[in-house]
């Protein structure tokens, strides 16, 4: 994975994710609903810009967070949403690591992979699923979506006089992957003032085989939807 393939896209990540996680946040909370912070702090691996870092401190006021973001630039955007909120500068611990670098506590309450699965290699993930079952509590969650319900191909978001469109298309690249182009623009009225092209790679994993990686982990899978959640 390239760390730098956010770098682009940076400047409007988090405006233009946050339609899709205004449908994502209720099924995520849903699925990690009951996790028990005496159980140590809850892990989301492929932080972004903080948004699933935020949901699980809001499930408890107790809960630590260890969020882990490989992206410089989107970090910046991560520490400024922790960096700005008492409550979450004092309980989220940032780890500039990839997920199969950081050094995760031993004993986990949670682990959320929150549109984050797809960046990692299939060998990442089975060293990702056998790291979590050995440090997840029993009966904790580990919560993974693939998706979004009703997902649209452009996202369309309007901030003062100006509209943001975000535009992704994707093309077969190697075996098992997928390469994605995304093109953002930024209008004012008619005219287009901005326009950022990106590209990066991504792996091809469907619910099924993602299902069958985490049974052959230890886990116990519930999938409810694009959510994924398993269990030891």
């Amino acid at each position: 994975m390239d760390h730098t393939a956010y770098d682009a896209q940076a400047e409007h990540y988090d405006l233009l994710t946050a339609p899709m996680w205004s449908v994502l946040a209720p099924l995520l909370s849903t699925a990690l609903r009951g996790l028990d912070p005496r159980h140590g702090p809850a892990a989301d691996i492929g932080a972004g810009s903080g948004r699933g870092t935020a949901l699980l401190a809001r499930l408890h006021p107790h809960l630590e967070v260890i969020a882990v973001e490989p992206s410089a630039s989107l970090r910046t955007a991560l520490f400024t949403r922790v960096g700005g909120d008492v409550d979450l500068s004092r309980r989220v611990t940032v780890l500039a690591d990839t997920a199969a670098g950081a050094v995760l506590p031993p004993r986990l309450s949670a682990v959320l992979l929150a549109n984050a699965v797809s960046e990692l290699s299939p060998r990442h993930r089975r060293d990702l699923w056998r790291t979590a079952a050995q440090r997840l509590a029993p009966g904790a969650p580990l919560v993974v979506n693939l998706g979004v319900p009703g997902g649209e191909p452009q996202t369309v978001v309007r901030v003062g006089r100006r509209e943001y469109r975000n535009t992704g298309e994707a093309e077969p690249g190697e075996p098992g992957t997928v390469r994605w182009t995304i093109t953002t623009e930024v209008r004012d009225g008619d005219t287009v003032v901005q326009r950022v092209v990106s590209r990066h790679v991504s792996w091809r994993l469907t619910t099924a085989e993602l299902c069958r990686e985490l049974a052959a982990a230890g886990f116990g899978v519930r999938r409810t939807g694009v959510v994924v959640v398993a269990r030891t």
